[in-house]
């Protein structure tokens, strides 16, 4: 089944100034003038700094103090991956993400396999045919004039392509998440993130119990407008869509 389904605080310093009877008398009241300060509250220490991160052919903008980095890709550039990144305990909570940009070489055709380009030929994707996987980089991505990185072979498994997954792997039987979307498609058994707003299932359509089986789900309470998610299927040979069909279950 496919289921798709401190900064620092400001100190401060405040004195409250009373005015306190001190005396009175048939010629008046005399004052005293008293103050009162606070104690200052304790100097919050922020947590362990992020590294600057690499970001070729684009502008990585910290903001937050540090706290929050921005990604933006130089002109004609476009940007695969997060457009934000948050510093979680000396580490960013995502991949960085890269400007890709077309110009480079179509590769080489790979042996019982399958190129697939997009972005105007800035991204390929390698599939391999039903009985082989990938060996190597599933991906590659153009920065105008190169590849950067090899793509990988197709390797003979002998193992015929599945026609039915209950995702209870964690190779999501051959559904890979497309190379240049926002963001992925992530396997769950029912424990959402807790920036989301808890809208996925709690249970499968396999087990139909709770946090017995898996399921893939996109949370998009936490992602832009428009930005996509996509899942791609393996190849499969042409005679399998004789009398077939795909069945997905959604929530």
């Amino acid at each position: 089944m496919l289921p798709t389904t401190l900064s620092a605080l400001p100190i401060l310093a405040v004195a409250l100034l009373l005015l306190l009877e001190e005396s009175s008398g048939a010629g008046g009241s005399q004052y005293q003038l008293t103050q009162i300060r606070r104690p200052k509250p304790p100097i919050l220490k922020s947590g362990p700094e992020c590294p600057t991160p690499y970001f070729p052919n684009g502008v990585a903008k910290a903001r937050q103090r540090n706290k929050m980095i921005r990604y933006t890709c130089s002109s004609g550039f476009y940007l695969v991956g997060n457009m934000y990144s948050m510093c979680e305990k000396g580490r960013w909570d995502a991949p960085v993400p890269i400007c890709i940009k077309a110009g480079c070489a179509d590769l080489e055709t790979v042996e019982n396999g399958q190129l697939s380009y997009e972005y105007g030929r800035a991204a390929v994707m390698l599939f391999c045919s039903t009985g082989y996987q990938i060996a190597g980089s599933s991906k590659a991505y153009c920065n105008g004039t190169h590849w950067d990185r090899p793509l990988g072979s197709c390797r003979e498994t002998g193992i015929a392509v599945q026609t039915s997954c209950d995702f209870e792997v964690m190779d999501y039987c051959g559904w890979t998440n497309e190379a240049t979307h926002d963001f992925d498609w992530k396997r769950s058994d029912g424990v959402v993130s807790p920036k989301a707003l808890k809208t996925g299932p709690k249970y499968d359509h396999t087990t139909m119990v709770p946090l017995a089986g898996h399921f893939l789900m996109v949370d998009s309470a936490v992602q832009l407008t428009n930005e996509t998610a996509r899942l791609l299927s393996p190849l499969y040979p042409a005679n399998y869509s004789q009398s077939a069909c795909f069945q997905f279950f959604y929530h």
